[in-house]
């Protein structure tokens, strides 16, 4: 998280189960960056259409942006997929890894 690139996590999280948040297992992500010749592995977001939710970054903030992932899916027959892209805003780190605000990202399957 040291250099100013992007950040965020993906984290292992199906069906936006919002209590089940704070112990699910989680991979940091950045930005990519072409100036530098980095060897870590790459992840990459696959096209497609997702159901975003911008959050406080605070474990009530992300759990209730979890719930409404949820109830929104629900309510409109979407399936998601089992990782929430987590994706901080701006490069301004505040504590743990995350920024004061974030984008919470769940890729629509059907």
């Amino acid at each position: 998280m040291a250099n100013k690139n992007l950040s965020g996590f993906i984290t292992d999280l199906p069906q936006a189960k919002a209590n089940t948040y704070a112990n699910s297992g989680f991979r940091i992500i950045k930005e990519k960056s072409y100036d530098q010749k980095v060897n870590i592995p790459i992840i990459g977001q696959n096209d497609g259409n997702y159901l975003i939710v911008k959050v406080e970054n605070t474990v009530a903030g992300i759990e209730k942006g979890l719930t409404v992932i949820r109830k929104y899916a629900k309510e409109n027959n979407f399936k998601i997929g089992n990782d929430v892209w987590q994706f901080n805003i701006g490069l301004n780190i505040e504590k743990l890894g995350l920024t004061k605000n974030g984008i919470l990202a769940y890729k629509i399957l059907k």
